[in-house]
């Protein structure tokens, strides 16, 4: 027997639409645990070049810890040649950071994504797809289809894309969460 409990959300992360982004806001882009993340990492820092540098935000990169070493540096490199961009292996809690983020850019791992919905942020998603994994674009199909994201296609992540794709999603709202995130404390 299977019983539905709703999605498993740390408690601190449920304030719903708790979006409070200001001026000076960055674009976070987050890769997950970064084992499969530099594809994303380095298009979204092409991307961002490729932005206004009168008006771009700042840019946010959180590479994740499992990012490999030499992966690491090359980001590294490219990151500390511009004033406007930080690169961070990993922060103690991204929902709080996407709470203060311009925009959200990640993959559409399950804990992603809902941070991504308990923040209420704009969110461009691009998930993982590689071989016959589907996951990540079944749960960014579907929450974009609740208005709840913006999804991006793998197969088009490439920087002028992603840079146009960037700039619509930093006036995008999502819809208020109609997604149950108690499921922790039913379970």
């Amino acid at each position: 027997p299977v019983h539905y409990t709703g999605y498993v959300v740390p408690g601190r992360n449920r304030g719903g639409r708790a979006h409070r982004a200001g001026a000076g806001a960055p674009i976070l882009v987050s890769a997950g645990g970064g084992l499969v993340g530099f594809p994303l990492l380095r298009a979204a820092l092409e991307a961002h070049a490729l932005l206004d540098p009168a008006t771009r935000p700042r840019l946010e990169l959180v590479a994740g810890p499992f990012l490999p070493e030499p992966e690491w540096r090359q980001m590294g490199a490219a990151a500390a040649a511009r004033a406007d961009v930080t690169l961070l292996r990993s922060v103690p809690d991204l929902a709080a950071r996407m709470r203060g983020a311009a925009l959200s850019l990640s993959q559409c791992g399950y804990n992603t994504a809902m941070d991504i919905v308990a923040a209420g942020v704009p969110a461009l998603v691009v998930p993982y797809a590689q071989g016959r994994e589907d996951e990540q674009t079944n749960r960014a199909r579907r929450m974009a289809g609740l208005g709840l994201l913006r999804m991006l296609e793998p197969g088009r992540l490439e920087p002028a894309v992603l840079a146009e794709e960037m700039l619509r999603t930093l006036s995008f709202r999502p819809r208020a969460n109609a997604l149950d995130l108690d499921g922790a404390e039913r379970t």
